[in-house]
Parts: structure tokens; C-alpha cells; sequence
């Protein structure tokens, strides 16, 4: 782990200095200063138009003072260059450069020049006196702050900009440079090192290295005249690093050790080192601080502007680095810490595991989870009858407050009519359980049901329904109601209304619903477009049976715009984001206050429009009206997880897991932003639900052996892995194998396993088999 060294560098010459040293300044430069100070003891308490008050800062080539100005009288900051610097030509030129540079910059955010003058020969100028003091005082005042370091750092890249637009480099941004006025302005100062960019500037080319190391772009200490703006960019970007995680990027003994490190290694992400930072700011400011200028920003104004974005709450342009691309570059840096690093962590988070797994389940009396209902129809076609009633009485129930009602996704793993209701209610943390059985034939329709107490195995309510199939619409409100009164469920007037509404009464509507519903439930929203595709064509039918039909527009809206969402699978992306609008209107004239047309209105907001805010704002409102259904706290979570809410995501993926808990999909996902926050008791928890549901899925297994390895427990590990060979059709389950290797110190093996992929696997894309040649060479330097 990279240490910060507790040294400072010295303002004048650039040497490390212990921490109490006074003034910041190495033994040498300070018996210069002693010097200066005995000179300058001489110099008159007025200057020009100015009486010189106090000295406030004191640098390499200058001394700043608080100076007031007798016309217009006003308290001004007053920069001279220091008299040990006056007989150097190129010193005062320099100092002259930088009045010149800041003086021709009309800024709101640039501290502003009032005068530049001469007495005795020696230059000075007058500026704006900012009471505030520097950033450098504040840094502290930002941590766990991230929107005012965002907007901070906005302001100061848009003053950046603006100096580069009129030919301008920096080339000393750093937190002493950031100075603030009595109400918290900040403005960018001190353009001593600055550059000309459109003339040669010789001014500059006799110093080595020019900035201050801590927050110095790397080509500035090989390459001083070819620095380009992007080097204000780095700059900014490691004063942004520094506010949010209280530290600056890098840090060395001397300086030519930390711009080695600058130069040669990458950051650590801020994140590691402050969990609170938002994602999507790490991605700006690790962008910012890319080794290569082109891979940075292309100017400051970009950089403002994706601020900006983040804190408008819109998607970022910057893009992050891939987990296994940072993993190998690291891994490169450092083999042997990365595999001790691993098993260090593995082993808290295996002893966190142990206890975090103790904690008793709590079972809410009333809640209940709806089994698949048996199809006892002689034709097995008509299965999407019952699993559309099943569904019905779901979404009913999900709208009571009083109960806890478990998601259809973890109850349909189960079989009808199950023996071990005891245990599958254990699993779904319910007390008790709702079963039946739909039998459809010619025009009636016979449901039977009938609700089970788990814990004691005692039925608490049974009923048979015969109806005609023109007369099965009310049906699922009716088992709705007789459920909540069963378990003594409060119902309020709105849940008493809901359930009192059918939905339609024109039957082949409702048919050609059901069918929509099953094949909707059938897809799992996120693997199986061709299902979404069915279920639109059965919602467009109902829709079009019953004009009137506002569950069926809903429905029709938001698998719509979850297709124009998932355009990778579709041609024709754009008419489907029509097309879910069309649908949403329909339904917001016949039902606009429904829980289905606002969950529709969500997902257009989410998937169609991008309007984040007016998504959550929406999906806040379908929680309240349906307390039991997983859709909108998974849908907040997702928008949380974009806009980088981490905190706000997991609390909505534990919601959504408590009434879904046994989706797969959304235990992997909420394990991986865990796993990502460095929460890896509550990963490990989330991965191992997730493989007691699926054991034999390959991903399951690849994951469940990464989390062996993390552990130490290689030999488990390699049980998992035993298959995996150089034909092994998923790349993951093949890396992972490689990865075990590694840790084995089989190397032999994996570079055998390596070549024989490369002369014969046939890979999905050039990009794959290019990480299957870096393994190969990274291997073979083990």
C-alpha cells in the first residue's frame, strides 16, 4: 500500500523538508530568507500609491503583502519580487511575465490585477486582497463533500478555460493558488510559472522542472516546453483528488521520487481510500490524471462540463477503466503483494462472514408468498391461464400495506403443490403460503385455493371457484381480499377501491392479457427478448380488444420502453420508445393515478426519457401504492447506482431483496455493488444465496471459485475448476482457471493452457483473444 510520506517540499527549491520546518523552507532557502529579511528591513512602509500593512505570503520570486491604496482607497494584496532577485535579468523578466499574464485575464473566477508598476527600479504589482485565504487552509473543510468539491472545481476549470482561450497555461495550479474572498468566491491565482501559447517564451525553458510536484502533470519534468493545456487539466484533476480524499495523488521522499511515481504508476482510486465518493467523481478525476495528456479531458472546459453533469445528475461522458484492466495493471505492478493482499482480505472477510451469518431471520406473521398455480387443464397450452390468475393475485396483494408479499420471480423456482412448504417458506422468509390449482376448459374456469401457515402446517382458508370464463375477471380480487382478511390485514379506502376494480370486461381481452403476463413472468425482464416480443404482441391485442383496458396500455408501455432500453437486441429501438409513449398516454387518460400507468410512467421516465429525478420521483410514489412489490425500490436502485448514490442504491437493492428474494439476478447484482464498496460481508452473503439457488451455473461456479481463492482456500478453488480447459467455451470460467494457476505457482501449466487456447479455441471477438496474448505474456515474466 503506498505510504504518505510525512515531508513537505520547499517552496523555493523544491527539496523535502520536515513537516515542522519553518515556513516550509529547507535550511538553506531559509538563510537566504533571514538575508532578504535584513535587505528588506531597509524598504520604505510605502510604495507608490500604497502603505504597506502586514506581510501575508512570501514564495520562491516574491513577497505578497496587505497593502491599502490611498486612490481609490481600499485594502489591495501587494506582490514584489524579492530583492535577492533584482540584479537577475531573468528573474525580473519573469516576474513581469506573470504580471503581464494575469493582468490581461477579466475573469470572474481569476483573482483580478488592479495595477502593475516600478519604484527604484524594482516591478510589483496590486491585486484583489482575498480575505478567505487559500485552499490549501480548507482541504479538510471539503472531505465527505462531494457536490461543493464538484462545483469548486468546476468554477476553477471554467477560469482555467478562459485562460487558455486567450493563449494562457497555468502550469502551477495547486490548493495555495486557490484563494477565496469573505463570502467563499474562489478565484485562481498566481500565474508565476505561466506560458504564452502562442510564442516562444524563453523565459520558462532555463528552469529543469517548472510547478509544484504534488499536483504536476508528468510531462512537465521531462518535457517543459511541449507542455500543452493538458497539463492544467492534471493539475486540476490532483486538486480534486486531494479534496476528496485528504491526500494528493502520489507522495515520495524527494522530488524527483514522487514525479518518478507520478510518471511510472497509476493512482489509487479515490474511492479505496474514501468509500463515500461518488463513483462517477472518481471517474472524472482518475480521467483527469490519466498518464497520456490525450487520454485526459481535451481541455478544461470539458472537464467543467462533465462536472457539471454529475451535479445536474446526468450522465458523465467519461468512461471507467474495466475492473480487469485496473486488476492487471496493478497485478503487473506488484505480484506478490497482489496475492497477499487477497488472502489478507479473504480472511477478514471470512471471519466477518461467520458472524454476519448468525443473525436470526425475523418472520412477519403476516406475509405470505403465491406458489405457481397448478395447470389441471387437459391442454398443457392453456398453462398460461394459471400463471397469468397467479400473477393477478400478486400484483393485488402487493397493493395491501399491511402484508408482506413475496415477488414472483423467487416463487416460480418452486413446483405447484410442493411438499416442503416449511422449508420453502424459510427460504422466502414468509409465515405463510398461497397455493391452488386453475382448470380451464371450453368456457369455465374452476381456481382452487387455498392459504397454508407454514410454521404450524395449518390451513387457514380454502375456497373453489366456478365461473364461466366470461365471468373469472373478478376472480383474483376476490382471493386477494379473502387472503388480507385471513391473516388479519388492515385494508385502507384506496386498497379497498383497487381491489373492488376489474380490470375489463370484454373476456378475450383479458385472455390475451394473461397471456401477455406469462410470457412477461417467463422472460425475467432481463434474458429473453424474444419472450418481451410476445408479451407485447398479447398486451397490443388486449389493448386493441378493450380500447378501455388501462393495465394492458400500461403493460404495453413499459415492456416497450424496456426494449428501446435494451437496444442492443433490438432494430428498431426508436419506434419502440414511440410506441411506449403512445401506450402511456392511453393509460394516463383512463387510470392516471394507477399503481401500474405510474410504474409505466418510471420506466419511460428511466429507460425512454433519462430524466433520473422524474424517475425516482415516480417510482417514490408507486412504493406507497404498492408497499409488497420488488419493481420500484430495484428501480431505484438502479437509478441510484447511476447517478453514483451508492448508499441510497444499496438500501433500495435490500428492499427489493426482501420481497424478491430469491432472484438471482438481483442477488448477483446487489452482491457486485457490495463487492464494489469493499463490503465483502455482505457480498459474500448475497454470491452465497445466489449459489444455493443455482450450483450448477457456470457463472455461479466461476464467482463461487473467485471467492475461494480470495479466501486462501485454493484447494476447494481447484475442486470447482477441475473441467475448465483450454476449450472451455466461457472466457470467464477459463481466466478464473488461469488466476488458480497463478496462485499455485503452476505457471508451466497456465502457459500451457494459454498456448492451446491461442493455436485452437476460437475466440468471439479480436479484443478477447488480445487478453488471452497478455495473459499469455504476463505469465511467462512470472
Amino acid at each position: 500500500m503506498e505510504r504518505l510520506v510525512a515531508k513537505k517540499f520547499c517552496e523555493t527549491c523544491g527539496s523535502s523538508v520536515e513537516l515542522d520546518m519553518p515556513s516550509g523552507f529547507c535550511p538553506g532557502c531559509l538563510l537566504n530568507t533571514v538575508l532578504e529579511t535584513q535587505s528588506e528591513s531597509a524598504t520604505a512602509s510605502r510604495i507608490d500609491d500604497y502603505e504597506l500593512l502586514n506581510e501575508v505570503a512570501r514564495g520562491g520570486m516574491g513577497i505578497v503583502y496587505r497593502a491599502k491604496q490611498r486612490a481609490p482607497s481600499r485594502i489591495v494584496a501587494l506582490k514584489m519580487i524579492l530583492p535577492a532577485h533584482l540584479n537577475s535579468p531573468g528573474a525580473v523578466n519573469r516576474f513581469r511575465a506573470e504580471a503581464e499574464a494575469a493582468a490581461s485575464l477579466d475573469h470572474e473566477n481569476i483573482l483580478p490585477i488592479y495595477a502593475v508598476g516600478e519604484a527604484d527600479g524594482a516591478p510589483f504589482y496590486s491585486m484583489k486582497f482575498a480575505e478567505g485565504g487559500t485552499l490549501s487552509t480548507k482541504i479538510d473543510n471539503y472531505r465527505d463533500k462531494p457536490r461543493q468539491v464538484a462545483a469548486l472545481i468546476a468554477k476553477l476549470a471554467r477560469a482555467v478555460a478562459f485562460a487558455h482561450e486567450h493563449g494562457i497555461l497555468h502550469r502551477d495550479l495547486k490548493p495555495g493558488n486557490v484563494l477565496f474572498d469573505s463570502a467563499g468566491k474562489p478565484y485562481v491565482s498566481d500565474f508565476g510559472l505561466a506560458k504564452w501559447l502562442q510564442r516562444e517564451c524563453d523565459l520558462t525553458q532555463t528552469l529543469a522542472i517548472l510547478g509544484t510536484p504534488y499536483y504536476m502533470a508528468p510531462e512537465q519534468a521531462t518535457d517543459s516546453r511541449g507542455v500543452t493545456a493538458s497539463a492544467d487539466v492534471y493539475s486540476l484533476g490532483a486538486i480534486l483528488y486531494h479534496l476528496l480524499t485528504g491526500r494528493p495523488p502520489f507522495a515520495g521522499d524527494t522530488p524527483m521520487e514522487l514525479l518518478h511515481r507520478a510518471e511510472t504508476e497509476s493512482p489509487k482510486p479515490p474511492r479505496l481510500t474514501n468509500q463515500h465518493v461518488p463513483r462517477d467523481l472518481e471517474t472524472i478525476c482518475l480521467k483527469c490524471l490519466a498518464k497520456e495528456p490525450a487520454t485526459r479531458y481535451a481541455s478544461a472546459a470539458a472537464l467543467a462540463e462533465d462536472l457539471e453533469r454529475w451535479l445536474k445528475h446526468q450522465p458523465i461522458q467519461a468512461k471507467r477503466s474495466g475492473f480487469v484492466t485496473q486488476g492487471r495493471k496493478w497485478v503487473r505492478r506488484n505480484p506478490t503483494t497482489a496475492v497477499l493482499a487477497v488472502l489478507l482480505i479473504a480472511l477478514a472477510a471470512s471471519v466477518s462472514f461467520t458472524v454476519w451469518n448468525r443473525r436470526p431471520a425475523v418472520i412477519i406473521p403476516k406475509s405470505v408468498a403465491v406458489l405457481p398455480f397448478e395447470n389441471l387443464s387437459n391442454d398443457a397450452n392453456n398453462a398460461y391461464f394459471a400463471d397469468g390468475i397467479q400473477e393477478e393475485i400478486l400484483t393485488r396483494l402487493a397493493g395491501i400495506a399491511d402484508l408482506k408479499v413475496i415477488s414472483r420471480t423467487s416463487t416460480q423456482q418452486y413446483q405447484s403443490k410442493p411438499r416442503n412448504l416449511s422449508q420453502i417458506a424459510k427460504q422466502l422468509g414468509v409465515a405463510n403460503i398461497l397455493e391452488g390449482s386453475v382448470q380451464k376448459a371450453a368456457d369455465q374456469v374452476r381456481v382452487n385455493v387455498q392459504l397454508i401457515n407454514a410454521q404450524t402446517d395449518s390451513h387457514l382458508w380454502a375456497e373453489t371457484y366456478d365461473r364461466k370464463l366470461t365471468d373469472v375477471l373478478g376472480v383474483e380480487s376476490e382471493i386477494a381480499k379473502s387472503v388480507a382478511e385471513s391473516l388479519q390485514a388492515r385494508l385502507n379506502g384506496r386498497e379497498e377501491h383497487a381491489l373492488a376494480v376489474k380490470p375489463t370486461k370484454n373476456p378475450e381481452a383479458y385472455d390475451a392479457y394473461l397471456r401477455g403476463l406469462a410470457f412477461e413472468a417467463r422472460s425475467y425482464r432481463y434474458t429473453y427478448p424474444d419472450l418481451w416480443r410476445k408479451a407485447v404482441d398479447c398486451y397490443q391485442r388486449a389493448a386493441e380488444l378493450d380500447p378501455n383496458f388501462a393495465s394492458a396500455w400500461s403493460r404495453l408501455s413499459g415492456l416497450n420502453a424496456h426494449l428501446y432500453f435494451s437496444h442492443s437486441a433490438e432494430t428498431n429501438s426508436a419506434a419502440r420508445g414511440d410506441a411506449a409513449k403512445r401506450a402511456l398516454e392511453n393509460a394516463q387518460k383512463l387510470a392516471p393515478d394507477s399503481s401500474e400507468t405510474l410504474l409505466a410512467l418510471g420506466y419511460y421516465q428511466y429507460w425512454v426519457l433519462r430524466d433520473y429525478p422524474a424517475a425516482k420521483t415516480t417510482f417514490a410514489r408507486v412504493s406507497k401504492l404498492l408497499p409488497s412489490s420488488s419493481e420500484a425500490p430495484l428501480a431505484l436502485a438502479l437509478i441510484a447506482e447511476r447517478e453514483g448514490h451508492w448508499d441510497e442504491s444499496v438500501d433500495n437493492f435490500e428492499r427489493a431483496l426482501s420481497l424478491d428474494p430469491r432472484n438471482v439476478e438481483l442477488l448477483n447484482h446487489a452482491a457486485g455493488i457490495y463487492d464494489m464498496l469493499r463490503q465483502f460481508p455482505a457480498a459474500l452473503k448475497l454470491f452465497n444465496r445466489a449459489w444455493d439457488i443455482t450450483p450448477n451455473d457456470p457463472d455461479a461456479m466461476v464467482v463461487k471459485a473467485s471467492i475461494y481463492q480470495a479466501q486462501g482456500n485454493l484447494q476447494e478453488a481447484a475442486k470447482l475448476l477441475t473441467e475448465v480447459n483450454a476449450q472451455t467455451p466461457t472466457a470467464p470460467a477459463f481466466n478464473i482457471k488461469i488466476i488458480q494457476l497463478r496462485f499455485e505457482r503452476n505457471y508451466d501449466e497456465a502457459i500451457r493452457l494459454l498456448q492451446a487456447r491461442l493455436a485452437q479455441f476460437h475466440f468471439d471477438s479480436q479484443h478477447e483473444k488480445a487478453e488471452a496474448e497478455v495473459d499469455l505474456a504476463l505469465t511467462q515474466r512470472l
